[in-house]
């Protein structure tokens, strides 16, 4: 493995830090045994440490955050109530019924929501990095500079959209009689 080096005195995997080097379970066999899992409980353990210091700021600002998050649910529930009123007025949509427009329109919602809360700022923000320099101190840091920013650029804004689509989602599965099993959930 390239990114395996092992010496008598620490297991350096992948340029993990000395600390995460010993989150390494496998001791000193030669190889990186474990070096994956390893690597990704330093990196949720890091992910974690950046969410707590974005959400003591959302408790620091609770008004605020409560508040923004209202409005964006009243936002997004006035489209599902637009999209409700055309498609009971034209009932059907090529083939397609109420629901499962709105289905779509919550897993759309859903989906952006995620990828929101992960990567906006680090893809808003990359340029202005760049530009003033600020990037080159991400990239000297010990860790990988995308997990980083997405670390560092977690957005709880999102709280709001990630609740009114999966409240959407389940009205949407319970009224199309959509039941889960193990093997649904695969495929």
């Amino acid at each position: 493995n390239p990114f395996c080096h092992w010496n008598a005195d620490n297991l350096d995997c992948g340029g993990l830090p000395v600390g995460a080097a010993a989150v390494v379970k496998g001791g000193k066999a030669g190889h990186c045994a474990g070096r994956l899992k390893g690597e990704a409980m330093y990196y949720l353990d890091l992910y974690w440490e950046f969410i707590k210091i974005r959400l003591k700021t959302a408790v620091e600002y609770r008004e605020e955050t409560f508040l923004t998050g209202f409005f964006e649910i009243i936002g997004y529930a006035s489209e599902f109530v637009i999209l409700w009123i055309m498609i009971s007025r034209f009932q059907q949509m090529g083939q397609w019924n109420a629901y499962e427009i709105m289905l779509i329109y919550a897993m759309n919602l859903l989906c952006y929501s995620l990828a929101n809360v992960f990567l906006y700022r680090p893809c808003h923000n990359l340029a202005d990095l760049i530009r003033t320099g600020d990037f080159d101190g991400i990239i000297t840091k010990p860790t990988n500079p995308i997990l980083y920013l997405s670390c560092s650029g977690f957005m709880y804004g999102y709280w709001a959209h990630i609740s009114l689509a999966v409240t959407l989602l389940a009205f949407c599965f319970r009224k199309l009689c959509v039941t889960f099993t193990f093997v649904k959930l695969l495929f």
